[in-house]
C-alpha cells in the first residue's frame, strides 16, 4: 500500500518537473522609490530573462514606487550571449521624455534578454546597459515594427511609462526599443519583435 507521503512526494516531483519545463517565466523587479518621477530612478531596476528572450516589458506603480514586470520565454534555438552599453546622454533633469535619446537594439541576429538604465557618477547622464543572445547559425530573423499609442508625458514624470506595454506577440522576441515624444508633449515606445 502506498502512503500518503508518497502520494505527496511524488506530487511534489511531477509540479517541479513542470516548473522546468515551462516555457516561459512571468517576472517582476522588487518595488523601489519612484524619485518623485524622476526618471533616473530607473537605475534602481534590473530586468533580467538570463537565458530566455523578453517578450514583455511594463512599469507598474504603487504609490511612491515603481517596479517593472516583464515576460521571459524560452528561446527556440541555440544562443550566444553578448553585451553592451548605449552612450551617455543627457537626462534632462530627470524628464522621462529624455530617453528618446537612447535606442537599445540587439542587431539582425539577436534579441534582448536583460536591460537596465544606469547614472554616470555626476547624475546628470543616463545610458542602458543591454544583453542580448544571438542565434547561433540563423542567416535572418523574421521581424515587425510596432509602437505603443501616443499618451501623455505626465510633465516628465516617470509614472508616464505605466501606460506602455511593450508587448509581443506568441513566439516573437523584443529585439530593440526606444522612447519617442511628439510636439503634444507626449510618448511612446517604437520597437521590433523578432523570432528565427
Amino acid at each position: 500500500m502506498v502512503s500518503n507521503a508518497h502520494i505527496v512526494s511524488w506530487l511534489l516531483v511531477l509540479v517541479i518537473i513542470q516548473l522546468e519545463a515551462w516555457p516561459c517565466d512571468d517576472k517582476s523587479t522588487p518595488y523601489n522609490d519612484d524619485g518623485n518621477g524622476d526618471m533616473a530612478l530607473l537605475n534602481r531596476h534590473r530586468l533580467r530573462c538570463f537565458s530566455k528572450g523578453m517578450v514583455r516589458f511594463q512599469l507598474d506603480l504603487k504609490i511612491s514606487e515603481i517596479k517593472y514586470e516583464y515576460f521571459c520565454c524560452r528561446l527556440p534555438k541555440k544562443t550566444t550571449e553578448f553585451t553592451f552599453k548605449t552612450g551617455f546622454t543627457n537626462d534632462g533633469n530627470g524628464h522621462v521624455a529624455n530617453l528618446d535619446k537612447q535606442t537599445v537594439n540587439c542587431g539582425n541576429k539577436a534579441v534582448i534578454t536583460g536591460f537596465n538604465l544606469q547614472r554616470n557618477m555626476q547624475g546628470n547622464r543616463v545610458r542602458y546597459n543591454v544583453i542580448c543572445r544571438k542565434f547561433v547559425n540563423v542567416s535572418y530573423l523574421k521581424c515587425y515594427n510596432t509602437a505603443t499609442t501616443w499618451q501623455s508625458d505626465q510633465y516628465g514624470d516617470v509614472h508616464a511609462l505605466a501606460k506602455h506595454n511593450v508587448k509581443c506577440e506568441s513566439g516573437f522576441f523584443i529585439n530593440k526599443f526606444s522612447l519617442q515624444r511628439n510636439a503634444l508633449y507626449q510618448i511612446r515606445y517604437q520597437y521590433r519583435c523578432c523570432k528565427p
